[in-house]
């Protein structure tokens, strides 16, 4: 941390220049923030998207307690806009044969 801080001064004051908070013209076209910051990180920054009136997709998972995902809902009320939550299915070998065989069996009744 020190070479940064020797190169750039205080790193998140540099961050700050680097990445601008508030993209004006840009901020006032778009409609939805993609949010993919790691789990325990992306709540402040779901919260100040759906406040700015913007639809916010976070990747999974919806929160990390349930008081923050009844936060998101009600903000996102508040804010007429939608939270939403991506999330993978990883499939396993094993998982798609239960499916494929649940699936015949339900067809073939």
């Amino acid at each position: 941390m020190s070479g940064v801080r020797a190169t750039y001064g205080d790193p998140v004051a540099h961050a700050d220049r680097r990445f601008p908070r508030t993209m004006h013209p840009a901020l006032s076209t778009i409609d939805d923030v993609q949010i993919c910051s790691p789990n325990h990180m992306y709540h402040e920054e779901a919260l100040a998207t759906l406040r700015a009136g913007k639809h916010a997709v976070c990747e999974k998972p919806l929160a990390m307690t349930s008081a923050q995902a009844m936060e998101f809902r009600d903000v996102a009320e508040a804010s007429a806009v939608v939270h939403a939550v991506c999330e993978e299915a990883y499939r396993t070998d094993e998982v798609t044969a239960l499916s494929a065989n649940a699936v015949v069996r339900s067809t073939c009744r």
